[in-house]
């Protein structure tokens, strides 16, 4: 899985539409968690996702295939990229990869990195996570929903990813960076 091709468009992104103001999670009430979602895109998954994040931005790469940039409560940073989509890639997608990545490590820090994500994801083997070329690490899950979702899954998916990257920065960036 090339996690660079799109992570690195990102300085060539371009906002799609409103900006919601900063704020605070929509109570989950606001969305019918047995609704059928038939296929993910940004109009399909941000009910769901409003749930979970305080920030949600929808953005394109410089090829138009859309992306959303969203900030959790805690701060965690994280993008959505729909994949194995239709001809119009903007709806029509029966994938999505979920991926956080952090800053670099310096060159004296990489070794105790790549030990912290092999033990990290010995325990957590729904998520892949690693480092990319430049020596960020990252973590990420990569959602199929061939056939759709209920509005509730996705909701569990997002905060199951969330946990899951916080507790990825917290076991393992946080404490690489101080050991």
């Amino acid at each position: 899985m090339n996690h660079r091709k799109w992570v690195l468009a990102a300085p060539f992104a371009l906002l799609l539409g409103p900006v919601p103001a900063l704020g605070q999670a929509l109570p989950i009430e606001t969305i019918d968690q047995e609704e059928h979602v038939s296929s993910l895109g940004i109009d399909t998954v941000t009910p769901a996702l409003a749930v979970v994040v305080a920030n949600q931005v929808a953005q394109a790469n410089e090829d138009g295939s859309e992306f959303i940039s969203a900030t959790a409560a805690n701060g965690l940073g994280f993008r959505i990229q729909f994949e194995a989509c239709d001809e119009t890639a903007r709806e029509g997608c029966k994938a999505m990869l979920l991926l956080a990545v952090w800053e670099a490590f310096p060159a004296e820090f990489q070794e105790r990195l790549s030990e912290s994500v092999s033990a990290f994801t010995r325990e957590q083997p729904m998520v892949s996570a690693g480092t990319l070329e430049d020596g960020s690490p990252y973590v990420a899950r990569y959602v199929i929903a061939d056939f759709g979702t209920p509005q509730g899954n996705l909701v569990s998916e997002f905060a199951n990813f969330v946990q899951t990257a916080t507790d990825f920065h917290n076991e393992v960036v946080s404490t690489t960076a101080s050991e």
